[in-house]
């Protein structure tokens, strides 16, 4: 399995904010990629607080981790096979479900 990141900023009077999707997809490429994680901001960040770590703690486990103001919109706790745990670094929490 491979985990993929994408952020997309957007800017504009009233209208600016960043998100983030992050995608597991399999190593061979096809289904297409499955959203896991979308975080979202509606203020401007600094570009060092917009990523998300992403560490496979074990080849069924993937542990993702962010910091910031951030939003978890939308998570998913398993797909695939896969264990997926979400930490808030500015919090030191960890969102994972059963």
């Amino acid at each position: 399995m491979l985990a993929s990141a994408r952020t997309i900023a957007t800017s504009g009077f009233g209208t600016g904010y960043i998100w983030t999707a992050v995608y597991l997809n399999s190593a061979k490429g096809s289904p297409p990629p499955t959203a896991i994680l979308r975080l979202t901001d509606t203020f401007e960040m600094p570009s060092d607080e917009i990523s998300v770590e992403m560490k496979w703690i074990t080849p069924t486990h993937l542990e993702l981790a962010f910091k910031g103001h951030r939003t978890i919109n939308f998570q998913i706790a398993k797909c695939n096979g896969v264990d997926i745990s979400v930490r808030d670094l500015s919090g030191g929490t960890t969102k994972t479900s059963d």
